[in-house]
Formats: C-alpha cells, structure tokens, sequence
C-alpha cells in the first residue's frame, strides 16, 4: 500500500487514503453503501470497507490507467474501464477477474450497469458508447 489511511471523525466524516501509486480518477460506493470503490493511474482498481477504510482487496489485468469503475447493483460485481481500451469486470468478495470486455478503440472513460444488473454500458474516447 501507500502511506495508510486516516479517518477524520468530524461532521461530515472525512476519510483520507492513500493506497494507490498513482492519481485516483474515480470513486463509487456500493449500493448497500458498505464499501467504496477506486480506480487509479497505476493501473489498479482497489475495494475498501467503508467504515474504516481499509483496503478489501486490490484489483489488477488492466495494461493502462483505469478510469471508469462501478458497482452492479446487488454488489456483487465490479466493472472497470481503461485506458488500454478495455472493461474487466471482477467478483467483489474474491477479487477475481471474471471478465474482460473489448470493442473501443480508445481509453474507456465511463461505465455503468443497468439498474436490473444485466448489462453494462460503456462511453470511450472513441467516441462510441
């Protein structure tokens, strides 16, 4: 990890962390708002309690910077984009990659799940969703 993580108990409650290697360029809580969900520039995806920030697990297969991240909505599944041009979808509780989505021909720069958990959708540089 990187230099920890500090919780700030003050109204609104804070939490700083700092577990990735590179720039955070996306946040999502799950659903049920127990866990949060990063993404990074080194490549990485990482899972956290949300009650005290540690770090469930850490998510990896993407060749380039991650920049989309989203939880399905039983948060079960957590889905990346990338910018190697890719989606990886992976299961929360073992942190194994269950999937990888391809079809852009450039950095994906959003992802999302239907609200029934079926399908995903996916915007990129490409211009293409």
């Amino acid at each position: 990890g990187g230099e920890g993580t500090m919780i700030h108990r003050r109204e609104p409650c804070v939490l700083t962390t700092r577990e990735h290697m590179a720039g955070v360029t996306a946040v999502t809580f799950s659903p049920d708002g127990t866990l949060f969900a990063t993404t990074s520039d080194d490549a990485s995806a990482k899972v956290y309690l949300a009650s005290t920030g540690s770090v469930l697990c850490t998510l990896r297969g993407h060749a380039d910077k991650v920049s989309a991240v989203a939880f399905s909505p039983d948060g079960a599944l957590l889905l990346t984009g990338s910018f190697d041009n890719t989606l990886k979808l992976f299961d929360v509780s073992s942190g194994g990659e269950r999937a990888t989505l391809t079809g852009h021909t450039a950095p994906v720069l959003t992802a999302s799940f239907s609200p029934n958990g079926t399908t995903v959708a996916s915007g990129s540089a490409d211009k293409t969703v």
